[in-house]
C-alpha cells in the first residue's frame, strides 16, 4: 500500500481526484526540495508528456496542503509537506546555502514555539511560520561545497536528519 493512501483517500472522500500525475509529482518531491522546471524535468524522464496540467497540479497540491511554495533566491521551490514527521504545512525552516544551492529543514518545535512566544506577537495567533535562512558555510571552500560526496555543513546537517529518522 502506498505510504499517501490515507490522504489519497481523504480527498476522494471530499469528492477530489487523485490522478497519477498528482501521485507522481508527490513521488517526485518525496526528500527533496524542486523548481517547477526540475518537477516538470522528473515528470518527462517518468513517461509524462501532457504536462499543460502541471500547473493545475501544482495549485491542487498547493491548495490541499500537500506541498508548499518556498521563495529562496528568487526562485519557487515545491516542498512535500503531507506524512512528513518534521513538518506540516504551516510550520518550517528552512536552510539554503548559497554557494551549493543545497536546502535543508531543520524543524525544530522549541524554535517555533520560541517565535510565537515573543513578545511582539502578543495578541497575535500565529498559525503559520515559514523561516528561510540562506548563508554560506564557515569555511568557505567551494571545493567542500560543490563536492556531493563531502559533508559541508548542510550535507552534515542533512544526514544527521536522516539518521534520527
Amino acid at each position: 500500500m502506498n505510504r499517501y493512501e490515507s490522504v489519497y483517500e481523504d480527498l476522494r472522500k471530499k469528492g477530489l481526484r487523485v490522478t497519477k500525475q498528482r501521485k507522481e509529482i508527490i513521488s517526485i518531491l518525496e526528500g527533496q526540495h524542486l523548481t517547477f522546471q526540475e518537477i516538470k524535468i522528473q515528470l518527462v524522464k517518468r513517461g509524462f508528456k501532457n504536462l499543460a496540467t502541471l500547473y493545475n497540479n501544482i495549485d491542487f497540491l498547493l491548495e490541499n496542503k500537500m506541498i508548499i511554495e518556498l521563495h529562496i533566491n528568487n526562485a519557487k521551490y515545491y516542498d512535500l509537506s503531507i506524512d512528513e514527521l518534521s513538518h506540516d504545512a504551516n510550520s518550517h525552516i528552512h536552510i539554503m546555502c548559497r554557494r551549493s544551492d543545497l536546502i535543508v529543514e531543520i524543524n525544530d518545535d522549541s524554535i517555533l514555539k520560541m517565535i510565537k512566544a515573543h513578545p511582539s506577537f502578543n495578541g497575535f495567533e500565529a498559525d503559520k511560520i515559514q523561516v528561510v535562512i540562506n548563508g554560506k558555510c564557515a569555511n568557505e571552500d567551494k571545493e567542500v561545497c560543490d563536492n556531493k560526496e563531502s559533508l559541508c555543513f548542510l550535507r552534515k546537517l542533512e544526514k544527521a536528519k536522516k539518521n534520527e529518522a
